[in-house]
């Protein structure tokens, strides 16, 4: 094969019927994720023909045994090779989904039923379904762990593609975030959360003149959508302001003041974006670190590229490697090594065309080097605000749900809503189920009050 293919886990997902033939559209799903265009009429006949699925029982085999078969034999010309495992645990498809180098797909005994797999939410410990059939067995778009283990032994059929993943060497990957500035417009953050995102940088201010009228927006959309947040200043902003401009305790301070209003809670970052300049700039870089850290209280971190550092004396300053550094290195296939005077990269930013659910056109990607647990510790210190029994929902479950679970004093029993059209918002529908049995649907039709049902 001269091109490689690539699996693409935001590959668009697709709502099914609760039918027999679940377990041939989540790999079918799993195809079009990985390359590949299956007809669908054609591969239902082709599973039925070979045995895998039948009209009367659906899988033929619990443990995906067929499933991984028929894979094998239909696609190895192109390179393509399936295998199963049964049983499986969720901390064993949690891990493989994580990683987002194959897709997956996993079928239970109790719950009758195949999804297929495109990811797992660190910070609500769920899998994110990439098929569901939304409402069956009370799942919609997300497992988590107690109702995998309350559905039974769970079976795990992957699709992998051993050329283009390396010879099955499975490479690292870190926890994914963007970063946004006024030329991206709205950002749908509930979206972005939805697609994996743990975290995301926002512009506020540039120089000593220039304020980003999209950041408070993105500021408080990232709470709401649960995310942890970062705020940026651009340094010299030289669009609008000469060179040398005003010094670095000037422009911290621009950047205080427009911080300072929006609020800061646990984990909130602040950065110094400096790629602008002339002459040495260490020192100065500095004294901007020192002044922002006074006044919030925990270092900030440092976004640069070596291509810029290097030029500007920043080895020469050692004091600047107490500050993580957030580097930009668009030609690193793996985490990039650090410039001086840093010892280690804590955020790197891989490319400037990454395409995010939620943000329209190509936008900064960046991987945090380290386990999502540690992302809390680049933010602002602190304890986690008092208990709210309906807050772990706040941004994954529509306000117009929550308030109508609030006023009944019933807590949801999924935490993300399914939207219709899936994926989609505004959306015409949008549904969750309580813990009580209750189906709460959020239409526009009906004037955006919603209504209730209990499924009989």
């Amino acid at each position: 094969m001269s091109d490689l293919p690539v699996y693409d886990w935001q590959y668009p997902a697709s709502l099914q019927d609760w039918d027999w033939d679940c377990a041939q559209e989540s790999i079918r799903w799993c195809l079009l994720a990985y390359g590949r265009t299956p007809d669908n009429g054609w591969m239902e006949a082709s599973m039925q023909a070979a045995g895998v699925v039948t009209p009367a029982v659906g899988c033929t085999d619990a443990s995906g045994a067929g499933l991984a078969r028929w894979v094998r034999d239909e696609y190895a010309e192109y390179g393509y090779d399936s295998t199963n495992q049964d049983p499986v645990t969720f901390d064993r498809v949690k891990d493989e989904a994580l990683q987002h180098i194959h897709p997956l797909a996993i079928g239970g005994r109790q719950f009758y039923h195949w999804v297929g797999v495109r990811g797992y939410d660190a910070l609500t410990d769920k899998l994110q379904l990439a098929n569901p059939a939304p409402g069956y067995k009370g799942v919609y778009q997300t497992m988590s762990r107690a109702q995998f283990e309350g559905l039974g032994s769970f079976s795990l059929v992957r699709v992998v593609h051993p050329e283009a993943e390396g010879q099955g060497g499975a490479p690292i990957t870190y926890p994914l975030g963007p970063d946004v500035a006024s030329h991206q417009g709205a950002v749908d953050w509930g979206a972005v959360r939805g697609a994996g995102c743990l975290y995301g940088f926002t512009k506020l201010t540039g120089g000593a003149w220039y304020v980003n009228s999209t950041g408070p927006a993105n500021w408080s959309g990232m709470q709401a959508a649960q995310m942890l947040r970062g705020g940026y200043h651009f340094c010299f902003e030289t669009s609008g302001q000469p060179l040398p401009g005003p010094g670095p305790e000037a422009e911290a301070q621009w950047f205080l003041d427009h911080l300072l209003p929006l609020g800061s809670a646990r984990g909130d970052m602040v950065v110094c974006d400096i790629e602008q300049g002339a002459g040495p700039l260490g020192h100065w870089l500095l004294r901007w670190l020192q002044h922002v850290e006074a006044a919030v209280g925990y270092p900030p971190l440092v976004y640069t590229g070596a291509w810029f550092a290097d030029p500007h004396g920043f080895a020469d300053v050692p004091e600047l490697a107490r500050y993580p550094l957030w580097l930009a290195d668009y030609s690193a296939a793996t985490m990039p090594p650090p410039c001086a005077p840093w010892d280690r990269v804590s955020f790197w930013q891989y490319t400037d065309r990454a395409s995010v659910p939620g943000i329209v056109g190509p936008v900064d990607g960046n991987r945090f080097n380290g386990s999502a647990d540690q992302l809390w510790a680049y933010g602002k210190p602190g304890l986690l605000p008092p208990a709210d029994p309906y807050a772990p929902w706040s941004g994954l479950i529509g306000s117009g749900l929550l308030e109508m679970m609030r006023e009944d004093g019933v807590l949801p029993a999924q935490s993300r809503s399914t939207w219709l059209p899936l994926g989609q918002s505004p959306a015409d529908v949008e549904q969750c189920l309580a813990v009580d049995g209750t189906n709460y649907c959020w239409t526009v039709s009906s004037s955006n009050r919603g209504f209730r049902y209990r499924p009989s």
